[in-house]
């Protein structure tokens, strides 16, 4: 018996009364508890507020203020060749960027099986996560 541990827990839960009532603690963490990878997000789900008319959206006003997007490193090597200084970092980029390419300034992916995927950032994810999943897509 090699997980004495699995073992004693299975001997204890086949002893147990079973009139008594089983309770299951449901914790909700906010937060993952691992290290996401580098272009990793979080997508929260808020209830929706009523919008005010007064409330304009925020748009970014230069590209600076752009947010910083996964696909922008992939794009800069092959538009203008630019690599990091690190050496591992730049041999790492070059690599991944061979399965991507450009049209019309967008980014797509071939996969294994030559399906062509198109890139999305970060709100162009959520919006594609919010209409597959409400209305007729419902909790699939």
């Amino acid at each position: 018996a090699e997980n004495t541990e699995a073992d004693a827990l299975a001997a204890l839960a086949s002893r147990t009364d079973s009139a008594l009532r089983r309770t299951i603690p449901v914790e909700t963490i906010e937060q993952p508890s691992i290290k996401l990878p580098k272009g990793a997000f979080i997508m929260t789900i808020y209830q929706e507020e009523e919008e005010d008319e007064d409330d304009e959206p925020m748009t970014p006003e230069s590209e600076e203020d752009r947010p910083h997007s996964w696909q922008d490193e992939i794009k800069d090597y092959m538009i203008n060749g630019t690599i990091p200084v690190n050496r591992w970092a730049a041999r790492r980029l070059r690599r991944k960027a061979a399965y991507y390419f450009l049209k019309n300034d967008e980014l797509f992916r071939w996969t294994a099986k030559k399906v062509i995927l198109r890139c999305c950032d970060e709100t162009q994810a959520k919006k594609v996560m919010i209409e597959t999943h409400e209305g007729a897509g419902g909790n699939h």
